[in-house]
């Protein structure tokens, strides 16, 4: 398989598009030409996380798409992990982020389950994990799904 498989399809059009200079060609089978990418969503990549002793564990599987994700030959598309740890009371006692990215070789390979760990210093009974897409043609993140996990 090659990436013009999934995001450039085969279809029957003419090469030259412009009205009237089109009607010289016939209709051949081509590539088309705007890039098809699917969604990021929910389904697409699964988290299992577990409070353990003094740690937080986070796993992240890439389950539906069958290159690493994010991924790019140009520009710089990203995944932010954003975690937040709360006390008893409700209050935020800590928080991290990750990058997931190609350029820093983090992306996210198909079926293959990608580990986080962090060192709890106070006492935590719940985490907040948000994962967020950013394209590399966007400067917005467009969220994928938002969790809460108890101790």
């Amino acid at each position: 398989d090659t990436c013009q498989d999934c995001h450039m399809p085969r279809v029957r059009a003419r090469l030259t598009q412009k009205t009237g200079l089109n009607l010289l060609h016939k209709k051949k089978w081509v590539g088309d030409h705007r890039f098809l990418h699917g969604e990021i969503n929910e389904k697409s990549i699964e988290m299992e996380a577990s409070f353990q002793d003094n740690f937080f564990k986070v796993s992240l599987l890439n389950k539906t798409v069958p290159h690493s994700i994010p991924t790019a030959d140009n520009g710089d598309p990203r995944l932010y992990l954003y975690i937040k740890f709360f006390n008893g009371a409700g209050i935020e006692v800590d928080s991290v982020k990750e990058i997931i990215a190609p350029q820093q070789e983090t992306a996210l390979p198909f079926n293959k389950k990608i580990f986080f760990q962090y060192r709890l210093f106070e006492p935590v009974s719940q985490a907040q994990i948000v994962l967020k897409y950013q394209p590399a043609w966007s400067k917005e993140k467009e969220l994928i799904w938002e969790k809460m996990v108890h101790s």
